[in-house]
């Protein structure tokens, strides 16, 4: 399965150096089929085209096999996450749950890590520019609509330095969780 995780990460990499941003940053690869991927923004029928149909655990949020959670705002897509030791998805990078943090900060980059505790590691994207973006830009950054415009890719690590749960979000939805 590290084969697959590795093979998925390297694909297309010169579009994948650390402390920048590829046009594919807010996708989900399903594992053992390079192909299908799940992608922030993707509607509800486009989704389960490729992850079968979900359960509605909660208003705005289906469950799918394979230990993925997709929110939806309307019909869009604006919170993919993958957790557990199952999962079926890695990011475009290679980044899925039981990942070390050293391996995750060595594909994404360490320039614009926001890494403030060890349960944490976080970066942010603007969607227009397709920039990454410093720490002193997101101060700046005010109300819910300008949120939108900015993708977190984020993960929460157990003791042991491993991830727990990996999420692709706008940042409305992880300031605001709506």
């Amino acid at each position: 399965m590290l084969l697959l995780i590795v093979g998925c990460g390297d694909a297309g990499m010169e579009e994948l150096q650390a402390d920048a941003m590829s046009a594919r940053e807010g996708c989900l690869v399903q594992q053992g089929d390079a192909g299908a991927r799940i992608c922030y923004g993707m509607s509800v029928e486009e989704i389960e085209a490729v992850a079968g149909a979900g359960t509605s655990d909660e208003p705005r949020m289906r469950s799918y096999a394979g230990g993925l959670k997709v929110g939806y705002r309307g019909d869009k897509a604006v919170f993919l996450s993958i957790q557990g030791p199952e999962s079926a998805y890695a990011t475009v990078r290679g980044i899925a749950p039981g990942t070390r943090k050293d391996e995750m900060k060595s594909r994404y980059g360490s320039q614009y890590a926001i890494d403030e505790t060890p349960g944490n590691l976080d970066y942010f994207y603007d969607l227009s520019t397709k920039t990454p973006l410093a720490r002193e830009t997101l101060l700046r950054q005010r109300g819910p609509e300008a949120m939108e415009e900015t993708l977190v890719v984020s993960a929460m690590f157990d003791g042991e330095g491993r991830a727990s749960r990996v999420m692709i979000l706008d940042r409305r939805m992880a300031v605001y969780f709506n």
